[in-house]
């Protein structure tokens, strides 16, 4: 999956990300790549 995903989160969220491989190939090519992650969080009143 590529592209923008926008999740809205509160201070004290946990966040997990989680990848598991299938058994379509053992070659070393499965992976998964999170860049340019950013959080907004509204500020507590």
């Amino acid at each position: 999956m590529t592209g923008d995903v926008v999740i809205a989160v509160n201070a004290g969220d946990v966040i997990k990300f989680e990848y598991k491989k299938d058994s379509s190939t053992n070659a070393g090519r499965d992976s998964a790549i999170i860049s340019n992650l950013h959080f907004l969080v509204a500020a507590v009143a």
